[in-house]
């Protein structure tokens, strides 16, 4: 019983150690905001990656869309928050990653997540009461 309980552990520390976790994520949006908000990969006209403490933040602007240079941490597992400038949760009724595209040849294309266009998107429901 205590060699089974000794690789339990010892299994858990394997997984720990090599685990690719990343820091949390929180995708801020405008008060009264609905719709798709959007943070684009376009590393020659995004901005730099934020952050605050130990967290990434994306400020998404009124218009829905944050172009960002990286997306890194989007590549690893974490945790995510969607929130409201005033601070309040922010109700996502989906939320998927849409890949970047380039041509490779005549007429052939190619998908990848590393790819300039690659987007992480967020429907979102508004805080404004109707």
């Amino acid at each position: 019983m205590r060699s089974r309980q000794s690789v339990v552990v010892a299994l858990l520390g394997v997984i720990a150690a090599t685990c690719a976790c990343g820091r949390p994520v929180e995708v801020v949006v405008p008060d009264g905001f609905a719709g798709e908000a959007r943070v684009v990969l376009d590393r020659q006209h995004g901005v730099p990656l934020q952050s605050e403490g130990i967290k990434w933040v994306f400020r998404i602007p009124s218009t829905g869309e944050l172009r960002v240079q990286d997306r890194m941490p989007f590549q690893k597992w974490h945790t995510e928050s969607i929130r409201f400038q005033s601070g309040g949760a922010a109700v996502v009724s989906r939320q998927f990653t849409q890949l970047g595209t380039q041509e490779v040849g005549s007429g052939k294309w190619s998908s990848d997540f590393e790819i300039d266009g690659t987007t992480e998107v967020w429907e979102i429901k508004s805080n404004v009461a109707r």
